[in-house]
């Protein structure tokens, strides 16, 4: 059977792909592929990862008809748990992940590159989350991170009304960080992946992890995870390494550890 998402490593940069037509859909076998292609890359040295869909859709959120079957609490807890996972396994890579955003980003979609680190969008891309019209709502880790990236007034609204947003819309309220033309999408996201590939990893890793442990504690705390992730990347050898090449009017070498 051909896997519904598939990856391919190139100089440490990891592009992911989704490809269940004709929506790219949150199926049963999507969920499983989705899943064990992640739990792959996280055991990989990779600098950066890359995840995109095809054709007109990045991802249009769960098949309908999975939902037919969900008659209890307990295959609601499962259903749900099984999505969180997906979005769990993005936010947790240790180096950075970019949804390139190629199309359609509905429901799962949309919180599917609210777990990644950097979103950039096709212009002719198209965002929203419209599970209240199904009679349920975003459940795979929506309703915490899209607040945080947009605002819980901005989140609430695009919730409460199943509202679409453009790329250009989506763009304004920060759902999206970058928007280009749908002939450039692929060549500026890897441009973009090459520049931070070129980077200490460690270093990269660093930002992302104080990053996103600081974001919901106090000032004090989100100091002390800063100092304390300084202080671990002294270890790894990259400090030494940068300063010296600064010194010696080279590129500074450095290895994913």
């Amino acid at each position: 059977m051909t896997s519904t998402v598939t990856y391919k490593i190139d100089d440490e940069i990891a592009v992911v792909t989704m490809n269940n037509p004709p929506a790219n859909q949150f199926s049963e076998a999507l969920i499983n592929d989705f899943i064990s292609a992640f739990e792959h890359l996280h055991e990989e040295k990779l600098r950066v990862v890359v995840l995109t869909g095809t054709n007109q859709f990045f991802q249009a959120g769960v098949d309908i008809s999975m939902l037919g079957n969900v008659k209890t609490k307990e295959k609601g807890l499962e259903f749900c748990l099984q999505c969180q996972k997906i979005t769990n396994l993005v936010a947790t890579m240790p180096c950075p992940v970019i949804a390139m955003v190629n199309g359609v980003a509905l429901g799962g979609g949309s919180e599917l590159i609210a777990a990644c680190d950097i979103r950039v969008a096709s212009k002719d891309a198209k965002f929203g989350l419209p599970e209240v019209g199904w009679g349920v709502y975003p459940g795979a880790g929506g309703t915490k991170r899209i607040p945080a990236l947009i605002g819980p007034g901005k989140a609430k609204m695009l919730m409460f009304s199943g509202k679409t947003l453009t790329a250009d819309e989506a763009l304004e309220i920060g759902l999206v960080d970058e928007v280009v033309e749908a002939d450039s999408l692929l060549d500026n996201t890897m441009t973009l992946a090459a520049i931070i590939a070129r980077q200490s990893p460690s270093a990269v890793r660093g930002v992302k992890m104080a990053i996103d442990k600081g974001l919901h504690v106090s000032l004090e705390e989100a100091l002390e995870i800063e100092r304390d992730g300084l202080g671990e990347l002294v270890k790894t050898g990259d400090l030494l390494e940068g300063s010296a090449a600064f010194a010696e009017r080279r590129k500074p070498v450095y290895e994913v550890k």
